[in-house]
């Protein structure tokens, strides 16, 4: 699995294309290391594997957030009462910067 086959949850996202931007640069690696004797073949099923678990999880929950309008706006809510969860959860979604109440750009 690499390139466009390297597979994405939700198109909304665009994520996929990066996906298979960055899985095929590492297949390419692999390959490399493969006809030098440094890496076997069966060892980039687990590469990929460990590629894609995260950001896989990461676009699964963001959907299901999207589809599910009263759970998303209960996990705002709660944002709001445990600021420092949220700018965790945030971080580990790829949030780089939130918009202020004000309409103004927060980082």
């Amino acid at each position: 699995m690499a390139g466009d086959a390297f597979g994405y949850v939700e198109p909304f996202t665009g994520e996929g294309i990066g996906w298979a931007l960055a899985s095929g640069i590492a297949a390419a690696d692999h390959a490399q290391r493969v006809l030098c004797g440094g890496a076997a073949v069966r060892a980039w099923e687990r590469t990929a594997r460990r590629m894609s678990a995260w950001p896989h999880a990461r676009c699964a929950s963001m959907a299901l957030l999207v589809r599910a309008p009263r759970v998303l706006a209960a996990v705002l809510r709660a944002g709001q009462y445990a600021p420092m969860v949220a700018a965790r959860m945030g971080r580990a979604w790829g949030v780089q910067r939130t918009l202020s109440m004000d309409g103004g750009v927060a980082r």
